[in-house]
């Protein structure tokens, strides 16, 4: 008897637990450093160039939505801090082969879109975490869902990011992560809205879309747009590929195994061209170069130096010029040079590859190293 009530004392004491599923239990506590040390990411500015959101990321992996003013001068809380991202390091860096982890201010400011945590439920019951888009208001400093799963949630869209706004501030696009890639429209990424070129037409989304047959077969690099919501519209469809023998041949060394692929969509303010990442190997950020192609799907070419140096992120610093990270041993140049290319021309240096640039294209917002600074631990860079 004695024994029966000691196994009885160890269940209520320990519960009736089932072995543990790996990535299904809560996110532990685990605090590598003092508590009191943060570092701020994802910086981003606002439309009117007036204000810079960010997330700031502490120890225990959790992320608390702040505001702050253009010179960084102050800074405050919008949300209690939370684990946005249950399983998995926020990608908010521009050193990614696929769309990172970012805010979005709408074009108005009104509206400011983030991730949260979305914990989804299989048909067993168990939890899964996936990542929606809510929408924080400045008008009424309350927050609310913009793209999030049900609860028994049985499609393949888990992590929904890189949101974009419309021009018109009306629609938003985004990028969604699925497991699968094995059919010609699963592997897309990278949207941008496409300005427009004429009164009256709508903005057209531009996107990167890989087409593999199967997972033996190389992929085919494509760049496509489409007219949300007109149906039969003559402007949606692929406008440029690159197929992995083309790719090989553009190699210093054809004999190497190639990967074509593209990222980092950026269309020039008046809509004549489209810049973007293209690379041999989506792994290796040294063989990233940038390139351009005309509205039409014409004259694609590469623009930056191959000078040994990775290039990333690129945008438009007018019509006629542009600017992208070069990647160093250490942090990141801001190169720029003609948009038909040429020797570029050094604009400052970067901590990391988490920035943004201002609208009026002076000024970049960059995270830095783990610091116990206030009010925040962004940095800014003035070009001159």
């Amino acid at each position: 008897m004695k024994r029966v009530w000691l196994i009885l004392c160890l269940v209520i004491i320990t519960g009736c637990r089932r072995a543990p599923v790996p990535g299904m239990a809560d996110v532990p506590n685990l605090s590598v450093v003092p508590r009191a040390a943060y570092q701020d990411v994802s910086p981003r500015w606002s439309a009117d160039g007036k204000r810079i959101a960010f997330l700031r990321a502490t120890p225990d992996r959790k992320h608390q939505l702040f505001i702050a003013d253009a010179t960084l001068k102050y800074a405050h809380s919008l949300l209690e801090p939370e684990v946005l991202i249950p399983d998995r390091h926020l990608g908010s860096s521009w050193e990614r082969y696929t769309s990172r982890d970012t805010l979005a201010f709408s074009p108005d400011g009104r509206w400011l879109i983030f991730p949260r945590a979305d914990w989804l439920a299989d048909d067993k019951g168990e939890r899964l975490p996936g990542i929606g888009l809510w929408l924080y208001d400045f008008a009424t400093r309350k927050a609310k869902p913009l793209a999030v799963h049900s609860s028994r949630y049985k499609g393949e869209f888990i992590y929904y990011r890189y949101p974009q706004w419309s021009p018109d501030g009306k629609r938003v696009a985004g990028s969604a992560d699925i497991v699968s890639l094995f059919d010609r429209g699963r592997d897309s990424d990278w949207g941008t809205w496409e300005p427009t070129a004429k009164a009256g037409e709508r903005n057209a989304l531009t996107f990167r879309q890989g087409i593999r047959r199967t997972i033996s077969v190389p992929v085919t690099e494509t760049l496509r747009r489409i007219e949300p919501g007109k149906e039969g519209a003559t402007r949606t469809g692929e406008f440029w590929r690159m197929t992995p023998a083309e790719c090989a041949r553009l190699q210093s060394d054809p004999s190497q195994p190639v990967q074509p692929h593209t990222g980092h969509l950026a269309w020039s303010p008046n809509g004549n061209a489209l810049a973007f990442t293209f690379t041999p190997d989506p792994l290796d950020f040294a063989r990233y170069e940038i390139w351009t192609v005309a509205r039409d799907g014409k004259n694609a070419h590469r623009v930056s130096p191959r000078d040994g140096s990775g290039y990333l992120a690129p945008v438009w610093l007018g019509n006629e010029r542009l600017a992208a990270l070069r990647k160093l041993a250490t942090g990141y140049e801001i190169a720029s040079w003609d948009a038909q290319g040429g020797n570029p021309k050094t604009l400052g240096r970067v901590e990391r590859a988490d920035c943004d640039w201002s609208p009026d294209r002076k000024r970049v917002v960059f995270a830095t190293a783990w610091r116990n600074e206030k009010p925040t631990t962004l940095g800014i860079l003035e070009i001159k």
